[in-house]
């Protein structure tokens, strides 16, 4: 997963097309579907599914929380998620079933979208996420006509910054001493895709 809760996991989003459909830049949230997923808005009902995404502590190492209690804390949690108004947040759904985590693009100028996703350890290294940001991406670079994606990432991430080289995004530097953690003061490694940069061969 990508860090940190501020930018990230609070993926701020609409409660209603007709909201987001003011948004620049954005589309309405929709349906986006590849042969084994199907994202669709994230709700209030995702909270006892995303349990196991927001209360993992190793899951949640390099977000910039702690993890979750209950899914009393998760429905409170993704409420900015799902209520407010500047992005798109998609619920990782295998065939349109639980939530298994979300892909969020998330308005931070105009035609400029910041990346953040999280999905549950037990349905990690089967290729979801690349699959899910790849098709996010896809709808951002293509529907959305956003120019530029972004992710902050802490550099120690391995697997989330693995996951960002190989959907094609390239190193931009290193901010020192951005987040304040529960693990401590951390950095940022800033990746970003470009509508114009070559698209990566997909698995």
């Amino acid at each position: 997963m990508a860090k940190h809760a501020t930018p990230i996991a609070d993926c701020l989003m609409p409660s209603g097309a007709a909201r987001t459909a003011a948004l620049v830049g954005y589309k309405p949230v929709m349906i986006l579907r590849s042969e084994r997923l199907v994202l669709r808005p994230l709700s209030f009902d995702d909270a006892d599914s995303l349990l196991p995404a927001l209360g993992d502590e190793n899951n949640m190492r390099y977000w910039s929380r702690a993890a979750l209690a209950s899914a009393q804390d998760v429905r409170a949690y993704i409420a900015r998620n799902v209520e407010a108004e500047d992005g798109q947040c998609f619920a990782i759904t295998l065939g349109g079933g639980k939530a298994l985590g979300w892909v969020a693009c998330i308005d931070r100028a105009p035609k400029i979208a910041e990346l953040g996703y999280i999905l549950r350890p037990d349905f990690q290294r089967q290729g979801i996420a690349r699959e899910a940001v790849g098709l996010v991406l896809d709808h951002a670079f293509g529907a959305c006509a956003v120019r530029r994606v972004f992710a902050d990432v802490d550099p120690d991430n391995r697997p989330s910054i693995a996951l960002l080289q190989g959907l094609g995004f390239a190193y931009e530097g290193r901010l020192r001493a951005t987040w304040d953690t529960h693990i401590g003061v951390r950095d940022s490694a800033i990746y970003a895709r470009l509508s114009t940069d070559p698209a990566p061969e997909r698995p």
